[in-house]
Parts: structure tokens; sequence; C-alpha cells
């Protein structure tokens, strides 16, 4: 069952879901904090089903190739990592999220 409510409601539909023996994909964020996504993997193992949020971006090919360059260390100890899908975030304006070097 693909669970894409609004966000407040991903924790109590997911379980319903679940309770009702379904394999649950729900969307980010999956819910609105680690414990109760705890709380789903738990009812989830207790019913037998999956469950998964729906982060499409791990199944590209390119985030295994980004993985395995990442891990292999040719690159270096990375020191800044910047993502995004797209979206100009004026990273050049987010001093905070620079590291101290």
């Amino acid at each position: 069952m693909y669970i894409g409510t609004p966000h407040p409601f991903h924790y109590e539909n997911s379980l319903a879901a679940i309770k009702a023996h379904k394999h649950v994909l729900v969307e980010k964020p999956a819910t609105c904090n680690a414990a109760e996504f705890r709380s789903l993997l738990q009812a989830a193992k207790e019913n037998n089903v999956f469950i998964m949020e729906a982060m499409w971006t791990r199944f590209l090919p390119i985030s295994s190739e980004i993985k395995r360059v990442a891990e292999s260390g040719s690159l270096g100890n990375p020191l800044v990592l910047h993502a995004d899908l797209s979206v100009n975030f004026d990273v050049d304006s987010m001093s905070f999220l620079l590291l101290q070097v």
C-alpha cells in the first residue's frame, strides 16, 4: 500500500495498513520522528510485512556508484558534501554548513 497522505498522518495510516497485513511504501518523511518510525518497523516485523520510505534516488545506479567511489578512498577524505535534486539552495550563503578546516 502506498501512503501519500499529509505528513502528520503517515504514522497512523502506515500503522493501520501494517495491522491489515499490507506491505507499505510511505512517502517522505515516513514519520514525524524516529520513535514513530521505530514503532512502525516493530509493527511490520510483528505482522510479517515490508515497510519502506519512498526514497526513489536509492535505486538509481548513480547512487551505488557514488557510494562505491566515496568508500574506495580514491578521492581522499571528504571535507564537505553538497547534494541536491536540482534545486538552487544558494549553498554559498549557508556558511553554517561549511566545515572549518
